[in-house]
């Protein structure tokens, strides 16, 4: 396993939550930035990705912070060495499918205000951000 491709793959996802974050703070009044994480897991990354990165977040700042989180995420793992992703477990639920879990089970009674859920996995968050919605 390349340890330097792991290692690009956490900058380009921190570079992407960086610039998310960012945008995210610009246009909700939002004083606090990001904290950064050790340089021992980062690498420089060449200007063209870096820059990639910087775009992605931007987009994403504009979808709603659940769905967000999901593809920051999501963005993250399919930088990571596809050998790598398999070896960790490391898979992601399309939003659709999470959407249409929660209303079938919605629709077969399920009441989220009352009930407790543990999503013993939580990736990228993908079931976390639409139950505590269902939840509050």
């Amino acid at each position: 396993m390349n340890e330097r491709s792991i290692k690009s793959a956490r900058s380009f996802g921190y570079a992407v939550a960086k610039e998310y974050w960012k945008q995210f703070r610009l246009r909700n009044g939002i004083g606090r930035s990001l904290r950064g994480f050790s340089k021992s897991y980062q690498v420089a990354l060449p200007d063209k990705l870096h820059q990639k990165a910087r775009d992605l977040g931007k987009q994403l700042s504009l979808l709603e912070p659940s769905a967000a989180a999901f593809r920051i995420s999501q963005a993250y793992a399919t930088e990571l060495p596809s050998s790598y992703r398999s070896s960790n477990g490391i898979y992601y639920t399309p939003i659709s499918l999470v959407e249409k879990m929660l209303r079938d089970a919605s629709d077969l009674g399920v009441d989220f205000s009352s009930q407790s859920v543990i999503d013993t996995s939580s990736g990228g968050a993908a079931f976390l951000g639409p139950l505590a919605k269902l939840m509050f």
